[in-house]
């Protein structure tokens, strides 16, 4: 008999939702904006393809600047890796 876990990587292991939040919240703030968390609400647990407009698309238009959302796109992941701790949550390993 096999026996086997399966994980859904989205968050369950790592905490990926708290980093995103305060990566976007810095983003924003770079702009003096604040990054409305309606934003978030949106896109939480939807993939690229389920999400009307993306972060970085809102912060051109609300900063209203001529940068590529790409190139802030790149920007959030940098800071999002700097925040991430890659440290599994509480009883992840024993399992």
């Amino acid at each position: 008999m096999r026996k086997g876990l399966l994980f859904d990587f989205d968050g369950l292991i790592l905490d990926t939702e708290t980093p995103e939040v305060r990566a976007w919240e810095w983003m924003f703030a770079q702009h003096n904006l604040e990054y409305p968390k309606e934003i978030w609400q949106s896109i939480v647990g939807r993939g690229p393809d389920q999400i009307s407009e993306k972060p970085e698309d809102i912060l051109v238009r609300m900063a209203e600047l001529d940068d590529a959302p790409e190139r802030l796109y790149k920007t959030f992941r940098a800071r999002y890796f700097q925040i991430l701790e890659k440290v599994a949550r509480p009883g992840v390993e024993k399992l």
